[in-house]
Parts: C-alpha cells; structure tokens; sequence
C-alpha cells in the first residue's frame, strides 16, 4: 500500500469512529483521538518506505460539527476535511461548535503540519475565529517560539 493509499485507509478508520448517529447528537460535546503505531506489526515498517509529509489522519470537520473540545493524540499528522461535498463553508462556519483544540503527544507534528491545520480551520473552514484555545502539550518537535507565531498568544496554552 502507497502512502495515499493508506491515508485513504485512515481516512475511513476516521469516519467509522464517528458514527452518523454520534455526529448529529447535540450531547456529544468532546472527542479524542489517540493513535498510536504498535512497533510489533507490519505497519511499523511502513514508517520507514511511507514518507512522513504522506501520511495524514483525516477528520471529517463536518461530521464533528457539535464538538465543543477535540483533542488529538497522534503519531503521523492530523488533517481537517469535509466528508459532503455538498455542504457549504458558510454552513460550516455557522453550524461548528469547536471551541477547544488539543494537541497531545503527537511527537511527529512538526510547525508546517500544525500551519496546516490551522490553514485549513482559517481558509477551508472559515472556523478559525470560533476556536477560543488551543493546547499544546508533550508536542516535542513543536517549539514554543514557532507555535506562538502560528497559533497567537491569546488562543495558546503551551505546556512541556
């Protein structure tokens, strides 16, 4: 399997973690992520033939429109899409609830991977504005000085 192949592969796994009925509940105010790779399986050596830059887990912005907190722990990069193609930006920007974003362990998350993400809540999304704090924590390629000229000091909370 090639690396968009297998970020095809995540991409699903994401979508069959958030069920519809779960996406569309109002009481569903939090969701974490934690991935983690198992050095004890055949997938562990794909890190070495799978350019880190390739690998990505999608999430489906639109089918976690209620969340309140997300909070993502991860070897490989996070990657916001939308899962309809029919549904506007401005129908996102009105319907998503995202006000908090945790960024835990994800020891491979380096500053152009976090630029990423936070272009596509500004430019994709239009849902940047909504989000009130952003944590980073135990993110060992993210250095301080580099998250505070991409998120701002007023959205982060960065802890060691």
């Amino acid at each position: 399997m090639d690396g968009e192949g297998w970020t095809l592969a995540l991409g699903e796994l994401s979508t069959e973690l958030m069920p519809t009925h779960f996406s569309e509940s109002s009481r569903l105010t939090s969701l974490s992520y934690n991935l983690y790779l198992d050095r004890d399986t055949p997938l562990a050596h794909w890190e070495e033939v799978v350019p880190r830059d390739i690998r990505a887990f999608h999430i489906a912005l639109d089918m976690i429109l209620n969340i309140k907190t997300l909070s993502i722990s991860s070897w490989i990069r996070a990657q916001f899409v939308k899962q309809d193609p029919y549904l506007r930006k401005i129908d996102i920007r009105e319907r998503c609830r995202l006000r908090r974003l945790n960024f835990v362990g994800c020891a491979n998350m380096g500053g152009v991977d976090l630029s990423s993400v936070v272009s596509s809540l500004v430019c994709e999304f239009d849902v940047w504005s909504n989000i009130g704090r952003v944590t980073i924590q135990g993110c060992k390629n993210l250095a301080y000085e580099d998250v505070m000229w991409i998120i701002g000091e007023e959205k982060l909370h960065y802890l060691d």
